[in-house]
């Protein structure tokens, strides 16, 4: 008898299960309404049989005191005049997993997975949520404390039915044959291998709620969002090298593959502009974004190279006109925010928070604390790093420019404050700087000592260091010459060394001098020790 076949098929809880009456309504999604009963004694055949004929409709909780005969993945879709069973059912013969797809009251799809014995239902919940989340997506698994509508109600003419592998229908007693053929014991399903699933390139690398929208079409709000999400995607999988005019053919396609109803042609150009224009490239994810909370796994989308992974925070979009001016000794950062354009000191005003805040409350701004999540990198650490990403350089204030000019200012006061003598390598040990020309190109000869002395000496703090220095001047380590080990050699700007230098100032631990004190002339030229 099918109905005591049934009954050890789907054996479950056996204090209870509930009878369920359809009311006749939709809800927006498509899927039928119905009111639900517990009744507190076990499934019996003559239940199931009842059932079979259409007198009652009956769920059963597949667990019972921590162990399970049976699970199931609940495809429960967005939209169910959209839904595509055929789909799911090819990727169950493809990977030939150990499942039947029946097709449920709404026109979804249950995928039962019968085992030959009782199970520890952890151990089987774990096996059917990897295959969830690899395959499927589904919202629910089964046993999760609920019960499951049966097959076959009404069984002569019904609406809830088994597929076979190719997607045909199946009368009750084919579907019981499928589903004892399909059984399988709990240490069998641990060995079962899978391939790799991947219908598209990257897509284990996708943020689920992509795979999930290109997995179940969408129905909901949220829709201009929801194709920038897929902008962003795009932009992350190419690292911004993607045309716009690439990027509006992708999302065409992918407007047609997501949507129940998709969006027109005006609004997919409004979201390709949209991206093509943000370089941070961060998808809109809840809570600010709320539309897409019912298929946002935050948890793992942080994993997923394509994924959200440690996102800056959606504030960055409130900061425009961004700059960033690297000088020699100083670098700035300059933006505007609520309006205000403001100037901020890299070293200084960004090193962490707390300067931060300091720096916007001298523009009358208070700036809140941005929320630290459990783990991760700092949210101010990101936002602070993407802000310098998207700085732009001013062409007014290039970098090079001022390079140029600090070097060549730098180069200038070095030679004129210092003692010169040309050709005399002898004394580049006592602090002087020896001159010469080669191929009619002055340079200049020093020890590193001498240099860091003028450089603690001097006024103006072009660099900090030595090492600093002779980098960015472009001198020349030389480990003999002229007799000599350890020199530094350094081309001289374009500037005639024997100009008047008037008002030229030398510092002293005594007094500042001046070319009009005769002292300045006996320390400029005095005899080396």
């Amino acid at each position: 008898m099918d109905e005591k076949k049934l009954l050890d098929l789907f054996e479950g809880d056996s204090t209870q299960h509930i009878e369920v009456t359809l009311t006749g309504d939709l809800d927006e999604r498509g899927k039928r309404k119905a009111e639900y009963k517990t009744v507190h004694k076990a499934v019996t055949a003559d239940i199931w049989k009842k059932h079979l004929d259409g007198e009652i409709i009956i769920g059963i909780k597949p667990e019972i005191n921590g162990k399970t005969k049976w699970g199931c993945i609940d495809m429960d879709p967005s939209s169910y005049t959209g839904f595509d069973s055929k789909k799911f059912i090819n990727i169950i013969t493809e990977y030939n997993l150990p499942l039947v797809a029946l097709r449920s009251k709404s026109g979804g799809l249950h995928l039962i997975c019968f085992l030959k014995d009782w199970a520890d239902q952890n151990d089987l919940l774990n096996i059917l949520n990897k295959w969830n989340e690899r395959f499927f997506l589904a919202k629910e698994v089964f046993p999760r404390n609920k019960a499951l509508g049966m097959p076959y109600h009404k069984s002569n003419r019904t609406v809830e039915f088994a597929y076979d592998e190719k997607g045909n229908g199946l009368d009750l007693n084919e579907f019981i044959q499928l589903a004892y053929k399909k059984r399988k014991t709990i240490e069998e399903l641990v060995e079962f291998k899978t391939q790799k699933y991947e219908p598209e390139p990257d897509w284990n690398e996708y943020p689920p709620c992509i795979q999930s929208l290109l997995t179940d079409k969408w129905s909901g709000d949220g829709r201009n969002n929801i194709i920038f999400n897929m902008a962003v995607l795009e932009n992350k999988r190419t690292e911004g090298n993607i045309t716009p005019k690439q990027l509006k053919e992708i999302l065409l396609e992918r407007n047609q593959q997501i949507f129940v109803k998709p969006l027109e042609i005006k609004e997919i150009d409004g979201s390709v502009a949209k991206s093509a224009s943000k370089k941070s490239y961060n998808y809109l994810c809840p809570p600010k974004n709320g539309f897409i909370t019912p298929i946002c796994n935050k948890e793992l989308c942080q994993k997923r190279k394509l994924g959200i992974g440690f996102q800056v925070p959606d504030i960055i979009d409130n900061f425009t006109e961004i700059e960033f001016n690297k000088g020699v000794k100083d670098s700035y950062l300059i933006f505007t925010y609520e309006g205000v354009k403001m100037t901020f000191k890299t070293d200084t005003d960004l090193v962490d928070e707390k300067s931060f805040r300091t720096k916007m409350l001298s523009y009358g701004i208070m700036w809140m604390s941005l929320p630290k999540p459990k783990k991760g990198p700092n949210p101010f650490e990101m936002l602070a790093n993407e802000l310098l990403k998207k700085g732009k350089e001013n062409p007014s204030i290039k970098y090079e420019d001022v390079l140029v000019d600090t070097v060549y200012v730098f180069k200038k006061e070095f030679y004129e404050r210092n003692m010169i003598l040309d050709n005399d390598f002898d004394k580049v040990e006592d602090e002087y700087i020896v001159t010469e020309t080669i191929d009619g190109k002055d340079y200049c000869y020093f020890k590193r000592s001498t240099l860091e002395k003028f450089i603690k000496k001097s006024s103006n703090k072009f660099f900090s260091n030595a090492p600093e220095a002779l980098q960015i001047l472009g001198c020349e380590r030389l480990e003999y010459y002229n007799k000599h080990k350890n020199l530094w050699r350094m081309e001289l700007p374009d500037f005639n060394k024997n100009e008047k230098r008037t008002n030229l100032k030398v510092e002293t631990k005594q007094e500042t001098l001046t070319e009009l004190d005769d002292a300045y002339h006996a320390q400029q030229f005095r005899t080396p020790k």
